[in-house]
């Protein structure tokens, strides 16, 4: 029987050493694909987190606007006229209300003459900003004039603004 050399023992060890190696490298590839879906969920679910706060911020900080008052003039002669009332309109929230907008549809009459308007909206107000707890006066300006004050009128008011991201009607 043949003892085997010292160069064959040597190559049998680093058969066996990178065989291990090998075995080695595998389990921690295993362990690092394993970490990296881990950082990968956790990443993910921050950015989900991150998003329902940022739609939270804007919930609950977003800018309400709307027609708070109407103030009759003093004159009694145009208390009747809906056109030298004015209006005001706030922002109750906590951003601004950009590109404000308002228009009115008038339904009105006078003696036995009726205008009823509901096809055009009268612009009152374009581009305005609002800030919180500010308060901003308006007009409806008059552009039908049946030939007297009104004894009737009507006003449906349409308001468009928009916040940190979102558009709101009203």
């Amino acid at each position: 029987m043949k003892i085997p050399t010292l160069s064959a023992w040597s190559t049998f060890a680093i058969a066996v050493s990178t065989f291990v190696l090998v075995l080695f490298a595998a389990f921690n590839f295993n362990k690092f694909i394993h970490n990296v879906k881990l950082m990968a969920d956790s990443v993910r679910q921050q950015a989900e987190s991150i998003e329902l706060q940022r739609k939270d911020f804007i919930l609950t900080h977003k800018p309400i606007v709307f027609i708070k008052s109407a103030f009759t003039p003093q004159i009694p002669e145009e208390r009747n006229d809906p056109f030298k009332h004015a209006f005001g309109l706030t922002n109750t929230g906590k951003l601004p209300a950009r590109k404000v907008r308002i228009t009115v549809v008038m339904n009105q009459v006078v003696g036995t003459n009726i205008a009823i308007d509901n096809t055009w909206n009268i612009p009152v107000l374009e581009n305005a900003s609002i800030y919180p707890n500010s308060d901003l006066v308006f007009w409806i300006p008059k552009t039908i004039n049946l030939g007297g004050i009104p004894s009737k009128a009507e006003a449906i008011f349409t308001i468009t603004y928009k916040g940190e991201g979102i558009e709101q009607g009203m």
